[in-house]
């Protein structure tokens, strides 16, 4: 009997553990078509390790930067190494601006971060 709760556990451990990623409302990027976003530069606001059993990691953001409060969303089970601060490209619904996902790191965006950096020591 404890072999088998054992077993149980173990499954639904590794199966947390392969989820994709989800965002704050609970969405995966794949229930979506691609078509149905727009691309905007975002930044990281913090890139945490979650201590949750699958230990990934919970990447918060902001996006719409140039909005005097921009939008704030994150994704867990994503893997980066992005830092605070770092510049990236967030998808956004086109019907509801507040559905976002971590979309690619832009090179240019990472090195104008960097270059903000090194001005200001």
């Amino acid at each position: 009997m404890k072999s088998i709760v054992a077993l149980l556990m173990l499954v639904s451990v590794l199966v947390m553990g392969c989820r994709s990623s989800t965002n704050n409302k609970g969405l995966s990027y794949a229930d979506f078509e691609p078509e149905e976003f727009y691309e905007v530069e975002g930044r990281v606001l913090s890139n945490l390790l979650d201590f949750s059993l699958s230990r990934n990691r919970v990447l918060n953001y902001e996006y719409f930067l140039d909005q005097e409060t921009p939008l704030v969303g994150y994704e867990r089970n994503i893997h980066t190494t992005l830092k605070t601060g770092d510049r990236f490209i967030v998808l956004v619904h086109k019907q509801d601006s507040t559905i976002s996902f971590f979309g690619y790191v832009n090179p240019m965006l990472l090195d104008r971060s960097i270059q903000k950096l090194r001005q200001r020591r």
